[in-house]
């Protein structure tokens, strides 16, 4: 045999383990279920993902074109051949424990392992106990098994060699080397798959299609650059954590129920999320006279502004993920689409869904940007378009000097397109769209939006685009107001993060516009004593749409929040608590910083702590142990 043939056969004795392992999940956990099949083919390119991760160095070295070596340089090959084979063996052998430890795990926890492999070290000891104690029998099987393997492995490494002519060596390593990068990457798309993209037709069809060995390697492949991946955060006894925050449900912490006994029509939806907008560059929020934001600040002026509302961390993603599933963005977590997505969860497009909306989608920038095509369907949305539909069927309307130049899109086009969609689907609709021109580097404008000097990386660039997005935000609301529609729909409008804050202000790093604009429904109005976050954008979306559910959240409907109610914010490593009195900042060691923004008793301080560790513990534990949502 060939080295590459010796290879291919290497390749189809994993998958067949792999498939195997999916098989014994199937039968364990997914008989009677109405589950797809297809998931099985799906599940081929996550098992190669990671066999390729694995090989892709051992399979090139063996295949490499050598010509005919004779002599002591077959010898020297043939010792190659062997190490790079038995490299090959152990490896395997080691994604087959991960894969046999993800299926006991699966039965307690319903989901693959991911995050929890970051703990491993503190659990290591009760995993050897259990092993000897409650799965000898397995344990002896899997030894079994293995030794089998060895023999086969041995006999095809020990099979003749033999070598083609160097044209076809090089063919062959050719189509090799283009297959293994392709299999790592698992798609032609700009981002390689992760986690989150085998859930797009729901759970069940997600956890069939992923295996034990691809969710742990992704999971530290993303957790490599964090400091602390620590996740132990028991603080207190979880009962006394619930007593902390008044939590009376005992199985789900976070599940609520939003009932609603309003008779009405059904309204419609459209939340904007704008790609780093910030309050301080906003006249009507700020008090400044940057006259950048005419549009919104007319919109502001007539819509229920809270002054007071924060991201739940720097980072888009982090928004999205609280904004669409209500997931809090934990200190000690990657955030989904990155290690979570195993977790059961009923995101916003779902509820929505149920309730006979049509559910929409919609980001400026490439599908793939931030894996949001796959975080938007995982979490129920209908219809999700990116950069390339909008091209496709918008193209570009504005004679923009670089037409190719913003990397996250234009929010013109992404409007129309916007404005497109709605028109075809029909009442009732819900719609997130989520801007990009406004994201660094700030491409060049046409002229007339050009008010200061433009530059794409400073802050006069940034007020460019700032104005082009909210002329393009005017242009659409002049066109919702004249729709039959208009009446009937609620106008959200908030950010993803913001931006060119003051280092050193804490709680400017996370300051966004939160408008709601309903002027045929809710009077103007400014709230200035209660402090929101994305965490209540789900909560609020239900009460505002008098939909009956249940669903899970850190927080609660915005009409509901008192003045002593706070919000939790990340940075990295770093946790924040931040009331309307001012904020605590905290690395779950120690606090590091509290800034009272009015005269507040300690004792008050020390409340707030606690508050803000309960909420991190709970979060965490009900995460981990896969009982976010029912």
């Amino acid at each position: 045999m060939s080295p590459f043939q010796k290879s291919t056969i290497y390749i189809l004795i994993s998958l067949i383990c792999f498939q195997v392992s999916r098989i014994l999940l199937f039968i364990l956990y997914f008989k009677g279920k109405n589950a797809d099949l297809s998931a099985f083919l799906n599940g081929i390119r996550f098992d190669l993902s990671v066999i390729s991760a694995l090989w892709i160095a051992p399979l090139l070295i063996i295949n490499f074109p050598v010509g005919n070596p004779q002599g002591k340089y077959l010898k020297i090959y043939k010792s190659i051949f062997w190490i790079c084979s038995l490299l090959m063996y152990l490896s395997l052998i080691l994604m087959l424990i991960l894969l046999a430890a993800d299926l006991i795990f699966f039965g307690y926890s319903a989901k693959h392992i991911s995050v929890e492999i970051l703990s491993i070290w503190n659990d290591i000891g009760f995993i050897l106990n259990l092993t000897v104690t409650q799965y000898i029998t397995h344990l002896i099987l899997f030894i079994i098994i293995c030794t089998l393997l060895s023999v086969l492995w041995i006999r095809i490494a020990k099979a003749d060699l033999r070598f083609p002519k160097l044209p076809s060596q090089i063919i062959t390593f050719s189509i090799l080397a283009t297959a293994l990068i392709f299999g790592i990457r698992g798609t032609l798309s700009s981002k390689p798959i992760h986690i989150i993209d085998a859930f797009t037709k729901g759970q069940d069809y997600g956890n069939l299609s992923l295996n034990g060995a691809f969710t742990i390697y992704r999971t530290i492949y993303s957790a490599r650059s964090r400091k602390n991946i620590n996740l132990k955060a028991d603080f207190f006894p979880e009962e006394k954590a619930k007593e902390i925050l008044g939590i009376k449900n005992n199985s789900n912490p976070f599940e609520k129920t939003n009932l609603c006994s309003r008779k009405q029509e059904k309204f419609n939806l459209i939340l904007f999320i704008l790609e780093s907008w910030t309050p301080e560059f906003i006249d009507s929020l700020s008090g400044n006279s940057y006259g950048v934001t005419l549009n919104f600040d007319k919109i502001a002026n007539k819509g229920v502004v809270f002054e007071k509302f924060y991201s739940a961390g720097t980072r888009s993603i982090f928004g999205i993920q609280a904004i669409t599933t209500g997931i809090p963005v934990l200190p000690l977590l990657p955030p989904i689409g990155f290690g979570l997505e195993g977790l059961k969860f009923k995101g916003i497009g779902e509820i929505l869904r149920e309730h006979g909306y049509k559910t929409i989608f919609i980001q400026s920038s490439k599908r793939r940007s931030y894996r949001i095509d796959s975080l938007a369907m995982a979490s129920g949305f209908e219809y999700f378009w990116g950069m390339e539909d909008i091209r496709r069927e918008v193209g570009l309307i504005l004679n923009y000097p670089e037409p190719d130049a913003p990397f996250f899109g234009w929010d013109y086009e992404t409007l129309l397109f916007l404005r497109k969609k709605i028109n075809e689907l029909g009442e009732p609709f819900a719609s997130f769209v989520f801007t990009g021109t406004t994201h660094p580097d700030f491409p060049p404008l046409p002229s007339q939006f050009v008010k200061y000097p433009h530059h794409p990386k400073e802050k006069e660039g940034y007020l460019n685009t700032i104005f082009y997005s909210d002329w393009s935000i005017g242009e659409f609301m002049k066109y919702a107001e004249g729709s039959d529609w208009f009446p009937r729909t609620f106008f959200i409008f908030t950010s993803d993060h913001p931006i060119y804050t003051a280092e050193k202000d804490f709680e400017a790093k996370f300051r966004i516009p939160f408008v709601i604009y309903a002027p045929e429904i809710f009077p103007p109005k400014r709230i200035k004593n209660i402090v929101g976050s994305h965490y209540d954008i789900i909560p609020f979306i239900l009460d505002i749409l008098c939909i009956s559910t249940k669903y899970s959240s850190i927080g609660k409907s915005l009409f509901e929040k008192s003045a002593e109610d706070f919000v939790l914010v990340t940075d990295g490593e770093i946790a924040g608590a931040i009331s309307q009195y001012g904020y605590i900042i905290h690395n779950t060691e120690k606090r590091l910083t509290v800034r009272k923004f009015s005269e507040t008793e300690d004792e008050y301080w020390d409340t707030l702590e606690k508050k803000l560790l309960a909420l991190i513990q709970l979060s965490l534990s009900s995460i981990l142990k896969n009982r976010w949502h029912k």
